[in-house]
């Protein structure tokens, strides 16, 4: 059998065989050199099994443009990465396109990630900035010269204005973009939506959002998927172009069956506590371990965490000062406490 510009995949009782094209440079061969061809030669048992696999993969292909040409009149922005993975594990699609999606019980376990989710936040509003100017979501060669100097002029605003680094690379630290880079980028929606040309009301919603799942109360889950669904659709109908990134559509779709889930309130699962400790550890490595040994270097930065940790010892400790920040009005409308 001659199979001509494919790649042809045979499954064995073991193991999956991939064969690709491959180019015939003979000039002796009496086919055109213009084109590659690939000879394989496959046994008669074989043959109906790639035939009916083909017919398969047919329909498939026929049934997923089906579904994303609906999808796509709809401006689906909310659910393009969504129906790629339920389409592929037989779920239908979740959200604001209005095609439901089951949700599974074991991944609402795994909870949300609120310190990390503030970064996700501010890096969609970053990136939908950078492509306001041609609003599309994929970039070529022309748009791609186009977006980068969008995104070294918002940086520059940014600095002044706000005093913060954006998508800036630290060498071997990642970015620019943690925590605290995010928590003043939303801290002012009205003059960061003047520098960056997003629309106010959507950076405000984001900061409530982000500010009811960082606080260490009881949030109404009811009137949370209320305010999240409401914001979903906003961002639909302004950017239904760029596609909501994975983290978005978690906490603005899943967000309050996860919060539901939790034993205690999502703010006190934050990861934070942990990665305030990251500099703890970079300086018990550095000056206060034996470099005999991975082993010993090891033991002696978990001998020092577990001391400056000690519930005991911290008692004999100074309280640090913290200032506690009054709740936005919106924010409390979506707590229990402040019903």
């Amino acid at each position: 059998m001659v199979i001509h510009n494919e790649s042809l995949l045979l499954q064995t009782d073991m193991e999956f065989m991939i064969f690709l094209p491959s180019k015939n440079n003979n000039t002796n061969n009496k086919l055109s050199s213009t084109h590659t061809h690939t000879h394989i030669c496959v046994a008669s048992a074989a043959h109906s099994y790639v035939l009916n696999t083909t017919t398969r993969l047919s329909n498939v292909r026929a049934k997923l443009r089906k579904c994303l040409q609906s999808l796509w009149q709809h401006r689906p922005g909310l659910c393009y990465v969504s129906f790629l993975a339920c389409y592929a594990k037989g779920f239908e699609c979740c959200g604001i396109c209005k095609i439901k999606r089951k949700c599974s019980e074991e991944a609402v376990a795994f909870g949300i990630s609120p310190l990390h989710a503030r970064i996700k936040f501010m890096e969609c509003i970053l990136h939908i900035s950078y492509r306001l100017s041609f609003k599309k979501w994929r970039t070529d060669s022309y748009t791609k010269i186009e977006m980068a100097a969008n995104k070294a002029e918002i940086g520059k605003r940014l600095k002044l204005t706000l005093g913060i680094n954006v998508d800036a690379v630290k060498q071997g630290m990642g970015t620019t973009n943690d925590g605290n880079t995010a928590r003043r980028f939303f801290e002012n929606p009205a003059k960061t939506a003047d520098v960056i040309g997003i629309k106010e009301e959507l950076i405000h919603r984001f900061k409530i959002i982000l500010a009811a799942i960082n606080c260490n109360a009881a949030v109404d889950t009811s009137k949370f998927h209320i305010y999240c669904m409401d914001t979903a659709k906003l961002f639909v109908d302004l950017y239904g172009w760029y596609y909501m990134p994975v983290t978005v559509h978690k906490i603005l779709v899943h967000g309050s069956k996860i919060i539901a889930e939790a034993i205690l309130p999502i703010g006190m699962l934050s990861e934070e506590a942990q990665e305030a400790r990251n500099k703890d550890y970079r300086a018990y490595r550095l000056h206060h371990s034996r470099r005999i040994g991975r082993v010993a270097t090891n033991e002696d930065v978990m001998h020092n965490l577990l001391l400056s940790s000690d519930p005991f010892i911290n008692r004999f400790r100074s309280k640090l000062q913290i200032k506690k920040l009054e709740y936005d009005n919106d924010v409390k409308k979506l707590l229990k406490d402040y019903a």
